[in-house]
């Protein structure tokens, strides 16, 4: 599975079992940057929500921030990472309503 991250191809892999990575920080997920890969925990009960958080953690490596900035925080992480759902849910319900164009949002008037 890949998945398209502002332009770059970041693999998706289940592992049957945590591997080196996820031991050392107890975690049931993370991205190695280097090659462009998510790695999720098959038994992660929570795994929908742990690959939102590291596509989140890609989104924002991909686009120049790197872990020195404040926001890489896994605080930060997960509330961006719980977030989206919800934005995108609103947006669902307006999108109708909204014109692209030129890359600006305008919204159209109802009478």
């Amino acid at each position: 599975m890949v998945v398209n991250i502002l332009g770059e191809e970041y693999e998706i892999k289940i592992l049957d079992k945590r591997d080196s990575c996820m031991l050392e920080n107890n975690s049931d997920g993370y991205v190695n940057y280097d090659d462009k890969c998510i790695y999720l925990w098959k038994e992660d009960t929570w795994i929908k929500h742990t690959l939102l958080h590291e596509m989140v953690h890609a989104y924002l490596h991909e686009a120049g921030i790197e872990f020195g900035y404040g926001i890489h925080n896994e605080d930060n992480v997960n509330f961006i990472a719980r977030m989206i759902p919800k934005i995108s849910d609103q947006f669902d319900n307006v999108k109708g309503d909204i014109k692209w164009e030129n890359y600006y949002l305008i919204f159209q008037v109802k009478s």
